[in-house]
């Protein structure tokens, strides 16, 4: 349970928390531009949301790609906020080891940025983040699904995404 957990949390971090550094895009070491990454070969992420979603996510990808268990994995996320992103608001997360649901439900979004030291309100503009963590060694190797929705407390959509992500021995 405690691996789901983290796998949980893990995954989460890909699609909802990196947004949420819009408030923090002043600190020029977080800061990164594509010419300085490669393209993704083993990361696919899908945008299912409208043109309408408050939080528009113009791209992520993983180094090194694919992940190793027990190795820091970098994240990097580029996009931007059209309107503030306040209290109330939450994410939907499922994620899938192959067919199987590892983890699904409903989260408090600004729960989760302030456990990783970022606060809401989320104000509105480009943010550009790289976040590296350690993926735990236990993780095992095979394909993992993530389904992420994210909604504001009077439930305009935020985001919607659908990303496959190759975990390598």
């Amino acid at each position: 349970m405690m691996l789901v957990r983290t796998l949980s949390r893990t995954f989460a971090l890909f699609i909802v928390l990196l947004p949420l550094v819009s408030a923090l895009r002043a600190l020029p070491h977080m800061l990164w531009t594509s010419e300085k990454r490669p393209p993704s070969i083993q990361w696919r992420w899908q945008d299912l949301g409208r043109d309408t979603d408050l939080i528009d996510i113009e791209s992520i990808s993983v180094s090194p790609d694919p992940p190793r268990p027990g190795e820091p994995v970098s994240v990097f996320v580029s996009g931007r906020t059209a309107e503030v992103i306040d209290r109330g608001a939450q994410y939907f997360v499922e994620l899938k080891y192959g067919s199987s649901v590892l983890s699904k439900g409903w989260r408090d979004f600004c729960a989760l940025t302030l456990e990783s030291g970022y606060y809401c309100p989320i104000l509105p503009g480009e943010f550009h983040l790289e976040e590296t963590f350690d993926l735990p060694a236990n993780v095992p190797s095979g394909k993992f699904t993530v389904l992420t929705i994210g909604q504001t407390k009077g439930g305009a959509e935020m985001f919607f995404v659908r990303s496959e992500i190759q975990v390598g021995k």
